[in-house]
């Protein structure tokens, strides 16, 4: 322990305690506040006292030996300091100690002040520009989500547009497919016809008008539906280019309309209000691989109802040319009906012609086949009948003959006798001529007869084939309306 001290010296020592002056703790330029520099209204602290840089004399109680050492700091030499002291330091640096934490305690506030104003403005400053950038935000999405709601709109039109255009496209290839049946009808009556007509008998299978008109038929009906299967194709095609321009409208669309909704929901999201508030997301603010720019995303909705249209366009256009070539074509096919139609009724109507021709010839035959077989008899008749003259006349010359001598003369009734049978005999033999020309004559006519029923035969099977049946294939033809495919 320290020996006590007197009552003067106590109080000396306090009065040069409180007469001491602060030593100064350096620039305030030493202290960095802030990175931002103090404003010009910032309140400036007083100047701290300069530092006690002397030492105050040993006292009499300290014992040991004074020692110095250059890491002794500012103080310079300290005093003696044994364990029965409490001098370690002295005054000055008692002193020193309040001022350097006074001083730091000063520089503290000072730095707390400056640091809180700048505080304050950052923050002020700061909430500002995230009250703009919020509004500006704000202002971006839903000028945004206007422009993805006019494209969507846009797609939407389009979308609807070529919807109606695959419904009226879509009723094309069920219309060609019953076009197709009713050619293939067609087809099927023309080669039934042709078949038919091929059955005529001999000299009846010709050539003739009819049977030229019915090739030129097969072949128009297998022209027109070569081109109708071809229509047909190309009309799936263009129902399925349609259709795929279709689902592209919209896809987009469903993509507009999500974009629509997530950027409405981005905007209705703020920091402090309910319902929506925003929480941290890890990532969010990494950009996304493969994003496109703003002009990308336009160019490719653009690019998409663009190619709609195109499709569309194409489809009015085939649509367009169709009608006109199915009504030139059933027009055509018709008319060649009809032509093979008038054809036929000509060709029946010689026929029938022919029938009637021959059958007259036919009736006058057999009339003279019976008139000459009449004939015939009434020469066998005849013929006959010379006999009995003959035989008398004969008789009578050879009865005659026995007449002797000088009574055996060429007498009048002799030279008659001779004459007679002369002109019997005659008659006998022109009259043999006579039923031989009858009977070749009706040979004849019985084979004419025979060759008049052949022909009549074949005729009337020729009428029964072109009248009977080729018409009646004909009435199964087509109309007009079930090659157009109406019904």
């Amino acid at each position: 322990m320290s020996p006590e001290i007197s009552v003067e010296e106590a109080s000396e020592e306090r009065k040069r305690w409180e007469s001491a002056e602060m030593g100064p703790v350096g620039p305030a330029n030493d202290v960095v506040l802030s990175k931002m520099a103090a404003p010009e209204d910032a309140p400036v602290p007083a100047p701290p006292p300069p530092f006690v840089t002397e030492l105050g004399p040993v006292g009499p109680w300290a014992f040991g030996r004074t020692e110095w050492n250059p890491a002794s700091g500012l103080t310079g030499v300290r005093p003696v300091v044994d364990r029965h002291s409490v001098t370690r330091f002295s005054p000055g640096d008692w002193l020193r100690h309040n001022e350097e934490l006074t001083a730091t305690a000063t520089a503290a506030r000072q730095r707390g002040d400056a640091a809180a104003w700048s505080a304050r403005e950052v923050r002020r400053r700061t909430t500002a520009e995230l009250d703009a950038l919020h509004r500006d935000s704000s202002d971006r999405l839903q000028e945004r989500a206007q422009h993805v709601w006019r494209w969507r709109a846009e797609l939407e039109r389009a979308a609807e547009v070529m919807w109606d255009e695959i419904q009226l496209l879509q009723q094309t290839p069920p219309r060609l497919h019953r076009v197709l049946a009713a050619l293939a009808k067609a087809a099927a009556v023309a080669s039934e016809c042709i078949a038919v007509r091929c059955k005529r008998p001999d000299t009846d299978l010709i050539r003739d008008p009819a049977h030229d008109q019915l090739v030129k038929e097969a072949a128009l009906i297998r022209e027109v539906r070569n081109m109708t299967e071809r229509c047909l194709k190309q009309a799936v095609e263009q129902v399925r280019a349609d259709r795929a321009a279709l689902v592209a409208l919209q896809a987009d669309w469903s993509c507009k309309k999500d974009c629509y909704r997530v950027d409405t929901l981005a905007r209705a999201i703020t920091a402090l209000r309910e319902p929506l508030v925003g929480v941290f997301q890890a990532g969010a603010a990494a950009v996304p691989e493969r994003q496109v720019t703003p002009g990308d995303w336009e160019l490719s909705t653009r690019r998409n109802i663009a190619a709609a249209e195109a499709e569309r366009q194409r489809s009015i256009a085939f649509r367009t040319l169709l009608q006109p070539m199915l009504d030139g074509a059933v027009r055509d096919v018709r008319a060649q009906a009809a032509r093979v139609d008038d054809a036929l009724a000509r060709n029946v109507a010689l026929v029938a012609r022919a029938v009637e021709h021959f059958d007259e010839q036919y009736r006058l035959t057999v009339r003279k086949e019976a008139d000459t077989e009449t004939l015939i008899e009434s020469l066998r008749v005849a013929i006959r009948n010379t006999d009995p003259n003959l035989k008398t006349a004969q008789s009578r010359l050879h009865t005659r003959q026995q007449r002797v001598a000088s009574e055996n003369c060429r007498d009048p009734p002799q030279a008659g006798l001779l004459e007679e049978v002369s002109r019997v005999t005659t008659a006998a033999t022109a009259l043999d001529g006579q039923l031989r020309n009858s009977t070749n004559a009706l040979h004849e006519i019985r084979e004419e007869r025979a060759r008049l029923e052949a022909c009549l035969v074949l005729k009337k099977k020729h009428l029964h084939l072109d009248r009977d049946r080729v018409l009646k294939l004909r009435e199964h033809f087509p109309t007009a309306a079930c090659l157009s495919g109406l019904n």
